[in-house]
């Protein structure tokens, strides 16, 4: 049944009833629409005048009859988002992931337009949010993560009659340069391997250093996944946050699978890191005796003193130790895979090869974002060449 404007002895041109209020504003109540049993659902407007509430009637008339009328929900844009990573992502997503997009929104978004009211955002808003992203320096993959998300919760608002289109539609990125991944010359990664501490630390970061394997990798390698000489990615451990209703921002260990296909994969273990995991499990074979009762039983080869996962946080402190001894700027634990892959293709292993072990899904990942030419290598090239001149 289609909406109409109350009919009433006040009512004029279907401006609604429309009356003056004890405190001096105008009130102007019109039918939205009708319930099921045909009860009508009434709205009121208000205004500083007659003519200005009778007008805003007449517009709201106009877009219920054009089906472009949503009713006024008080709700944010970082409330909105929260809710929509909550009933839509939580159940189609990894749990990681769902962290990584909950980052994004607190982190990215909510500082930005997060108080806004979703029925009030404007185009501009989100486009002076991207600008002002790129101008902080934020890393291009943040800047477009922030796009797809507002635009997704925002198709997600539109389904629901919340808003009735999509302003993140027209939001132009910006030029970005990539930013430049920090990895080590062959001179610093041997000051950093001899710095390196005897400890389940520093024979971590040794082991991805030399494998390519990721921290939440690491995490979660098992003796039980060691063959030989060769060990197989089949599990990852990594913190999360805790979704739970009464959670409170709080944050959980994780273990699950490789994201794609491709990262569940067999790498072969060369001497040294064959002879790096000979003294990890004697090591850990002193420390379960020591932790005696307290030591959890979960078959990590890189744990704690009580066989509990030593996450990235744990290898990003003894990182961060390191190069601070040896008066290297800081990086990232991520950096070691970097590294990894530069070395690789410094020794010529071809792409495809290099690709599988690092676990892309594509070799143009690779070379995109792992190859990288150093100094030495281009000298080589160079010399190289000029036996032709």
């Amino acid at each position: 049944m289609p909406a109409k404007a109350l009919n009433t002895t006040k009512r004029s041109n279907n401006d609604g009833c429309i009356r003056k209020r004890s405190d001096g504003r105008w009130e102007g109540i019109y039918v939205a629409c009708y319930k099921p049993d045909g009860t009508p659902v009434r709205r009121s407007i208000y205004g500083k005048s007659r003519p200005e509430v009778a007008s805003q009637i007449r517009q709201t008339l106009r877009q219920i009859e054009q089906d472009e009328y949503v009713p006024p929900v008080k709700l944010t844009v970082g409330e909105w988002m929260h809710e929509w990573l909550r009933v839509y992502c939580l159940s189609s997503k990894k749990l990681s992931t769902c962290t990584g997009y909950e980052i994004t929104i607190t982190q990215h978004i909510c500082p930005y337009i997060g108080r806004v009211p979703l029925q009030d955002l404007k185009p501009f808003q989100i486009q002076e949010t991207i600008n002002q992203l790129v101008k902080e320096g934020k890393a291009p993959s943040t800047i477009r993560k922030v796009k797809v998300l507002l635009h997704a919760a925002l198709e997600q608002a539109i389904d629901n009659g919340i808003i009735v289109r999509n302003v993140s539609s027209r939001t132009v990125l910006p030029k970005m340069e990539q930013k430049e991944i920090r990895f080590f010359t062959l001179e610093e990664q041997k000051r950093f391997i001899d710095a390196l501490p005897d400890s389940t630390g520093g024979r971590a970061l040794y082991f991805i250093l030399g494998t390519g394997i990721r921290a939440g990798e690491l995490a979660g390698l098992r003796w039980s996944d060691i063959d030989g000489d060769t060990f197989t990615v089949n599990q990852t451990i990594q913190r999360i946050r805790d979704f739970t209703a009464d959670a409170d921002n709080r944050s959980l260990l994780h273990a699950g699978t490789p994201k794609t296909k491709a990262g569940r994969r067999t790498i072969p273990l060369p001497p040294k890191m064959q002879e790096v995991l000979q003294i990890q499990r004697r090591r850990q074979r002193a420390d379960k005796i020591a932790a005696g009762k307290d030591w959890v039983p979960n078959d990590l080869v890189f744990c704690t003193e009580t066989g509990t996962p030593y996450e990235g946080r744990n290898l990003a402190r003894v990182l961060h130790r390191t190069l601070k001894e040896i008066g290297l700027p800081p990086m990232g634990v991520h950096a070691l895979r970097h590294t990894f892959a530069t070395r690789a293709v410094e020794s010529g292993m071809d792409l495809r090869t290099l690709s599988e072990i690092l676990g892309h899904t594509k070799v143009s990942l690779t070379l995109q974002l792992y190859a990288h030419s150093t100094m030495e290598t281009k000298v080589e090239a160079m010399n190289c060449i000029e036996k032709y001149l």
